[in-house]
């Protein structure tokens, strides 16, 4: 599974047997969420090879569940889910992660460069909006800038 684990990406499926890519007709898909990476629902819909975030996936790992019906060349397993994405969705600039990008989130990135908090792995890839893998202060400054809508999109986001 490719693609960035950020609400309104697209993850794209790709499944290969010992003799290469398997050719498309011979899959189906169904793409999962899970809140806690155990238990997992079927996304009503998402049966194609690629897959957008939404709303719905905010918070939750996702995956995708691969099948065939082909029982000559590609039997074994008929059935194989990828592995869950690394972290949950996120929305860059949602720091504190409760689904909104607001001030409060610019202070969460000012307590974490001032050592007073630690962060998730997730809130470290929301945190980092300018995506330079480092969390800074040109964080909250484009954090702020987008907050006063001087900009509408983060610099990771483009």
């Amino acid at each position: 599974m490719k693609g960035k684990r950020v609400m309104g990406q697209t993850l794209t499926a790709t499944v290969q047997s010992d003799s290469g890519a398997v050719p498309a007709g011979k899959l189906s898909y169904q793409w999962q969420n899970s809140a806690d990476g155990s238990t997992w629902t079927d996304i009503q819909g998402a049966v194609g090879s690629t897959y957008t975030l939404t709303n719905n996936d905010f918070n939750k790992y996702v995956r995708v569940q691969a099948s065939t019906n082909d029982n000559t060349e590609y039997k074994y397993p008929s059935q194989v889910n990828s592995s869950p994405t690394a972290t949950k969705v996120i929305i860059y600039g949602d720091v504190d992660l409760n689904g909104a990008v607001e001030n409060a989130d610019t202070t969460t990135i000012q307590y974490y460069l001032a050592h007073m908090i630690s962060l998730t792995a997730e809130q470290l890839v929301a945190a980092d909006v300018d995506g330079d893998g480092a969390i800074s202060m040109n964080d909250v400054t484009y954090l702020q800038q987008y907050l006063a809508n001087y900009i509408s999109k983060f610099p990771v986001e483009q």
